[in-house]
């Protein structure tokens, strides 16, 4: 949709679809920052701070809708309606809050953790709404997706292949399904992060 460092100067509402944000990093890499979903804003940062062009890329995921508005005309709406300022800034911070968590110190031991977390964070934001087995399409490779949470693509594939074990979700190409909501909720919010949290669900489950 838009790259980084192109001019930057509308406001985008995500209607329909998703997208990945992603930089470009002077070594050369690119990494993965979030993904977007309906109800999601494009620009907004760069409408607030008066940013000549796009601090990072947007590509779409599938096939989307957006509502695109100036700058100006988005930064008028959020002088004239104060509420809406305020639920943006909460929004912001939860969402950069919550990438900071999924990045820092992280270790191959806990990797499934962090990806349970993000599997997780996608439900909560109405990503997909089935109790009953929930499909989270995750259109990322790999080693996208091992960036997103900040671990090595090694790493990745284990967390995958844990969670798989533990009965939490299966995976088909990209995609991953959840096929125990309640497990893994519960092992995402346990305490800690470790091989012996792994062990003792696999114990429990295998009895």
């Amino acid at each position: 949709m838009t790259r980084q460092g192109d001019s930057s100067d509308t406001v985008c509402v995500v209607l329909e679809g998703r997208a990945k944000v992603t930089v470009d990093t002077v070594d050369g890499r690119t990494v993965v920052l979030g993904i977007l979903g309906p109800g999601d804003l494009i620009g907004e940062l760069e409408a607030l701070v008066d940013l000549p062009s796009r601090s990072a890329s947007i590509v779409a995921l599938e096939s989307m809708v957006v509502l695109a508005v100036s700058g100006k005309a988005f930064v008028d709406f959020l002088l004239a309606h104060p509420a809406a300022s305020l639920a943006l800034v909460r929004t912001t911070i939860r969402r950069l809050g919550a990438a900071d968590r999924r990045r820092v110190g992280r270790t191959a031991v806990d990797a499934p953790h962090a990806l349970a977390k993000f599997l997780v964070e996608l439900i909560e934001r109405g990503r997909s709404a089935d109790p009953n087995g929930v499909e989270v399409g995750v259109p990322l490779a790999q080693h996208e997706l091992a960036s997103l949470i900040g671990v090595s693509r090694n790493s990745m594939v284990r967390a995958l292949s844990s969670l798989r074990a533990l009965g939490l979700i299966a995976t088909t190409g990209q995609a991953v399904s959840i096929l125990d909501v309640a497990g893994l909720l519960e092992f995402a919010r346990s305490p800690g992060a470790g091989g012996s949290v792994l062990a003792n669900e696999a114990d429990r489950r295998g009895r």
